[in-house]
């Protein structure tokens, strides 16, 4: 069932001239990180990367309290998931929207959350949502140098 339910997505996704144009709704049944979930809608479960962002590492400091955020913000609610992208690892990559609310901004303005330049270089939302977050010494911002969890996975990947 949940092979279809990606097989279904991709072709969907093949078929729009506009990723964004696929949206899907339920409700986050499980948060693995925070910048990651499990998404269950009516045809099935959907695992749910966040597009933009990328939460500390399972073992780093703050990914507890970044998951803890994810899982408040997502909390029991209707959530909206407009997906941008499938990767290799068949995980939808999407922005996650709560209300009106972009919940990858939110763990960024958090400070729960890094914003993956690389992946969305012209997003002013996340770019200032960092700032502040930096300026305002917010969540793992409140370290002096906080590792990146790209960074955190090449040490450990070396060890």
């Amino acid at each position: 069932m949940q092979k279809h339910f990606i097989l279904f997505i991709l072709i969907q996704f093949l078929q729009s001239s506009y990723a964004e144009d696929i949206k899907y709704y339920g409700r986050i049944d499980y948060v693995y990180d925070g910048d990651s979930c499990r998404l269950v809608t009516k045809h099935g479960k959907l695992e749910v990367r966040l597009r933009g962002i990328d939460a500390p590492e399972k073992g780093q400091d703050f990914s507890q309290k970044s998951r803890k955020n994810l899982i408040r913000l997502l909390g029991n609610q209707q959530v909206e998931v407009r997906v941008v992208e499938v990767d290799k690892h068949q995980r939808i990559i999407a922005w996650l929207f709560v209300g009106h609310q972009n919940i990858n901004v939110k763990q960024v303005s958090d400070g729960f959350a890094w914003y993956l330049k690389w992946f969305e270089p012209n997003n002013n939302k996340l770019l200032h949502a960092e700032e502040l977050a930096r300026k305002k010494k917010k969540g793992l911002w409140s370290h002096k140098h906080p590792i990146p969890p790209w960074e955190f996975r090449k040490l450990k990947k070396e060890k």
